[in-house]
């Protein structure tokens, strides 16, 4: 029954999650240059040379050139170039956007794209462009449990400075925002996506700015690739980790959100860089032929 198997699934949680097996090639980790210190975010890489955070990581600095990021980090968390036998790409970072009238993580709005200085051939993750935010409330709605991952050194427990120096993931469950709104005091905006829930599971200190990722059912006998999407950007939650009281992430599908993501990343000047997910986006070869029909893709 559905009941014994949501208490297997909690059975095998422990705060922090667990050792990732695998690196997530698209999950990338934040250091300040020019002493390559880590500091404490997450990102995702959306496109060969983007990556997506969360504003409150920027809150230091809007200058990009204090900014490098780890792509596909897996462990050495202090360390920009260790990766544990795993190819990894450590680049600087030209372009920094922070959503415009971003003020606080608890305000909404949580958002920056940042331009790698160069392109990255590391196997990169859409983002939502609002078709599984909406299959998530669908579900929710119709009473069913939608289970995200997320993932980054962050804290193992709420011990002090127990961050972890390989990659942890973390099995969450969507949370639809009048639940989420029963659980804190400030409002729970449109913009925002609710993860979580669970005693024991939860993101915490130290993958601010990570990934929430959809994962699309894998269809049996079929070869297409399970298909990942980044829904949410971890944005805020309770101060203790595994409290049960849900994160809050940024909403990646929310329309003001999806739209300002492309209009950066899929601007003209730079479409040479485009990722496979913008409008109007041709296969490289394609490009090369000088012509051809765009690509469309199918929705999740």
């Amino acid at each position: 029954s559905r009941h014994h198997h949501h208490r297997a699934l909690l059975d095998k949680r422990i705060v922090g999650g667990r050792a990732a097996d695998d690196p997530h090639p698209f999950f990338c980790s934040m250091f300040r240059p020019p002493d390559d210190r880590w500091i404490g975010c997450g990102g995702a890489l959306i496109g060969t040379r983007h990556v997506l955070t969360a504003a409150h990581c920027t809150e230091a600095s809007l200058n990009p050139a204090r900014y490098a990021w780890k792509v596909n980090a897996y462990c050495g968390r202090n360390d920009p170039t260790e990766n544990c036998g795993h190819e990894s790409d450590y680049v600087t970072v030209d372009q920094l956007h922070r959503y415009p009238g971003y003020k606080s993580a608890q305000e909404g709005n949580d958002l920056v794209v940042m331009r790698l200085s160069e392109p990255t051939d590391i196997e990169y993750v859409r983002p939502d462009d609002g078709t599984v935010s909406a299959y998530l409330d669908e579900q929710s709605e119709n009473g069913e449990r939608s289970s995200l991952l997320a993932m980054g050194f962050g804290k193992t427990s709420n011990i002090r400075n127990s961050f972890s120096d390989t990659v942890h993931e973390v099995d969450l469950f969507y949370v639809d925002n009048d639940l989420c709104n029963g659980a804190y005091s400030l409002p729970i905006l449109p913009n925002m996506l609710c993860s979580g829930d669970v005693a024991g599971a939860d993101t915490c200190n130290g993958d601010s700015g990570g990934p929430i990722i959809y994962e699309s059912p894998k269809v049996p006998g079929s070869s297409v690739p399970q298909r990942r999407t980044v829904v949410g950007v971890v944005s805020f939650g309770s101060a203790m980790c595994a409290t049960g009281v849900p994160a809050v992430n940024a909403r990646v599908g929310h329309e003001d959100h999806y739209s300002w993501i492309e209009g950066i990343i899929c601007s003209e000047e730079n479409n040479e860089d485009w990722p496979d997910w913008c409008p109007g986006y041709m296969e490289p070869e394609e490009k090369k032929d000088g012509g051809g029909e765009s690509v469309s893709h199918p929705p999740p």
